[in-house]
């Protein structure tokens, strides 16, 4: 019989499981950039719901948060390599830069699962389509403008994987229409509401006239709207990536300024990571494993028709 605690918390480590019965014993750790963000809240959560139903035995969850910070998700992989962990579920902090640490965990015997954002050197990469992403939120934009007016990207951390092939779709979906504008990409609204806000603000003021934007995130996309209904600016409208729950109700609300997101799907996503892992370290199987899981397009029209985040694919 299975005895199961789970707990969730934003910093450190934290035991999300214990599973005991005859079977072998697994440890795993699970480093995530932010786990104030609900996506990645879901992502940590359905990994160990996954985990807890597919291991036979006894298991231990360590759950961290880099914060975006390379050099915490660094110590954070020595200290998993230190606890002679099994599994290690990573979404990088830095894309390229990750590397040298995961290699040092692969020497070890680690198998290492990038979810979300890709991770150079991983066994295994299981993330959104992000280039479709971009493109389909940016494509509904341009339908919304008529082909026609000035759009901006509110970017995000540029070394992460996902944030520039969200914003590498976008542009080259934009490019394909001479009467928009792309005014501007630079500004770093970090994946945060804060950072949405202030970003949105600065646009505003160097943009008068900016019809439209996209948001690398739910997040930065909800500060966004906020800074457009406190400047009394309720023309422009926004799209985003995540279909997170609280951008999907305030897409219901009549005079919200979110038009669409790209939903991605995280419990997909954990699910093959986590069968792909384990299936790894029972066959000890050599080469990397590349999945990209599609996104979905949720607009005010279907937004009602929608499963939120409980689809699995």
């Amino acid at each position: 019989m299975k005895n199961i605690i789970s707990k969730i918390m934003i910093a450190g480590i934290v035991l999300l499981g214990s599973v005991t019965s005859k079977a072998f014993a697994l440890t795993v750790a699970i480093s995530l950039v932010d786990l104030s963000n609900p996506f990645f809240i879901m992502l940590a959560e359905e990994i160990s719901a996954q985990l807890e139903a597919q291991v036979e035995g006894q298991l231990t969850i360590y759950v961290h948060s880099s914060a975006y910070d390379l050099n915490q998700q660094n110590q954070q992989i020595k200290d998993f390599i230190n606890k002679e962990v099994d599994i290690i579920f990573i979404s990088a902090s830095a894309s390229d830069a990750i590397e040298p640490s995961i290699i040092s965990a692969r020497e070890k015997g680690i198998i290492v699962a990038a979810v979300d954002i890709e991770s150079r050197g991983a066994d295994i990469s299981i993330t959104s389509d992000n280039f479709q992403a971009g493109q389909l939120s940016c494509q509904y934009l341009v339908d919304r403008l008529g082909g026609k007016g000035e759009i901006a990207i509110i970017n995000g951390w540029t070394t992460i994987s996902s944030t520039s092939n969200r914003v590498a779709g976008c542009r080259d979906l934009l490019k394909k229409y001479p009467g928009i504008k792309l005014v501007s990409y630079s500004h770093n609204g970090s994946g945060s509401f804060s950072g949405g806000l202030e970003s949105m603000t600065y646009l505003m003021l160097e943009y008068p006239n900016l019809e439209a934007v996209f948001a690398i995130n739910d997040l930065a996309a909800l500060g966004a709207e906020e800074a457009a209904k406190q400047s009394g600016n309720n023309k422009i409208i926004i799209a985003s990536v995540d279909g997170s729950p609280l951008f999907l109700e305030h897409l219901k609300l009549k005079d919200s300024l979110l038009v669409a997101t790209a939903a991605q799907f995280p419990r997909a996503i954990a699910q093959k990571a986590v069968i792909l892992a384990l299936q790894k370290l029972r066959e000890t199987s050599a080469g990397h494993t590349t999945e990209l899981i599609p996104t979905e397009l949720v607009t005010k029209q279907n937004v009602s028709q929608f499963s939120n985040w409980d689809k699995t694919k």
